[in-house]
């Protein structure tokens, strides 16, 4: 996403639609390099918190940060009911959990709904007391070592991920504590894009039942639309519906994304984790 901004800003336009812009919507927004998307029909389908209030996104699909654990190593019984559970349970100390570099997929919305002191001494406790392995590799990545027992969970895990690998019969599941990290995948594009029309009729597409259910055919990717929230398509259902859960909200974001990571790294690089 920076690369392609970063094109923008010396007037050489290289795609017409993004996708995960994520944290840099903002820098984004501040060039005015996004179309207004409010004019899109099928925008309407998307539930309230699912779009940028000024159109200049709208969410393609829902995603869910949970932790991925083997199936071999961690009974059932062992598995965290809400997230100060990985404090008090040994299984998960001695390396057997495993993190990723990316607090702003699932500590923020941690840090939205039970605040910035739980937040923090939350983490102060996970790093110095369970002492999980800090890992450098992508979320996916993980996933993947997991399977193979690399350790017994891995945190964030995307749930559709997760589920593709128990497809192909890797020993992996997935579980959510409590609140359930919540984000929407966002979907935008470019203004000025050579084929903008095309882009619009695309995006259209996308939001509708239709494109909605194409694409968790395709990867398992649970529906946005406000019509297709149906455990049927969502994997892991009995881990997510009925609980606690914390969406990321993106003006929210604005401002505790900078206080956590100034928070995060400093106990990353004490743990022995690499910089980014």
């Amino acid at each position: 996403a920076i690369r392609t901004l970063v094109a923008y800003k010396n007037k050489r336009i290289v795609t017409d639609i993004l996708t995960g812009i994520g944290g840099s919507f903002f820098m984004y927004r501040e060039t005015g390099a996004l179309e207004d998307l409010r004019q899109i029909p099928n925008l309407k389908n998307n539930p309230t918190g699912t779009f940028d209030p000024d159109g200049l996104w709208v969410g393609m699909h829902m995603r869910y940060w949970c932790m991925a654990y083997n199936t071999k190593q961690v009974r059932k019984e062992d598995l965290p009911k809400r997230w100060e559970d990985f404090l008090s349970n040994p299984k998960w100390r001695n390396g057997n959990l495993a993190l990723g570099n990316r607090p702003q997929l699932w500590a923020l919305q941690l840090w939205q709904a039970k605040g910035e002191k739980w937040t923090k001494d939350f983490l102060t406790k996970l790093f110095a007391e369970v002492r999980p392995q800090l890992r450098r590799e992508g979320m996916n990545a993980l996933i993947e070592l997991l399977a193979a027992g690399e350790f017994y969970g891995t945190i964030p895990s995307a749930e559709y991920r997760t589920y593709q690998k128990t497809l192909d019969g890797a020993p992996v599941s997935y579980t959510c504590p409590e609140p359930v990290p919540v984000a929407v995948s966002e979907m935008a594009i470019l203004k000025g894009a050579p084929n903008i029309n095309a882009a619009r009729l695309f995006v259209n597409w996308f939001l509708s039942k239709e494109g909605q259910i194409a694409q968790y055919i395709s990867d398992f990717a649970p529906p946005v639309h406000k019509d297709l929230q149906r455990k049927e398509l969502l994997p892991f259902a009995d881990q997510i519906v009925g609980k606690e859960r914390s969406l990321r909200d993106p003006a929210a974001e604005l401002e505790i994304q900078p206080k956590l990571l100034e928070f995060w790294d400093p106990l990353w690089l004490r743990g022995g984790g690499r910089r980014r």
